[in-house]
């Protein structure tokens, strides 16, 4: 069970940490680009004492050295990206958004490392794509528009032709995408 613990201890440390980046890209003069490579230096600091600290060797060459510059260079482009992203959208919109890197990385590792890929793999993937799209939906709120007049009040019951269960249906769902955008 030490791994459940250190999965929540990880989901509640990064999303903090995406609440403090996104504090910091509020701004339009904000700069993600020196936000990044300040957050990861910051970053890559703070390892480096956890790793003197549980006495870690700290070698380089028992691995693969392209691999791990690649990876490093990849992921300080993606968090130039999520920088960018927190300036433009809202932190939730940005976590919800890129949770796409799930279904992605398990494409990724059934291609390239030729891992399994199990129907619960499936499963969590299509949950995940709906989700994201589920959102992206709300947040145009395309669909919605014809149950609204032109000042964005919900056209009653008889215009829309709904049971009363439904409209607070409708109208609960018309409150969220409001919100979301």
């Amino acid at each position: 069970m030490e791994w459940l613990y250190l999965t929540i201890g990880s989901v509640v440390v990064v999303s903090i940490a995406s609440i403090l980046q996104k504090v910091l890209m509020v701004s339009d003069r904000s700069n993600p680009y020196s936000y990044a490579i300040v957050f990861h230096f910051l970053l890559g600091f703070l390892n480096f004492l956890v790793a003197i600290f549980f006495g870690s060797d700290l070698s380089l060459f028992g691995g693969n050295i392209l691999a791990l510059l690649a990876a490093c260079a990849l992921w300080g482009a993606g968090s130039i990206f999520l920088f960018k992203a927190l300036q433009l959208l809202g932190s939730s919109e940005v976590t919800i958004l890129s949770t796409l890197r799930v279904p992605i990385t398990i494409g990724a590792s059934v291609l390239l490392l030729g891992e399994g890929f199990t129907p619960l793999n499936v499963l969590g993937a299509a949950i995940i794509i709906f989700a994201t799209l589920l959102v992206i939906d709300f947040k145009q709120g395309d669909f919605l528009r014809p149950l609204m007049n032109s000042e964005g009040k919900i056209y009653p019951r008889r215009k829309t032709g709904t049971c009363a269960k439904d409209q607070r249906t409708l109208a609960e769902a018309i409150r969220r995408a409001r919100y979301l955008a």
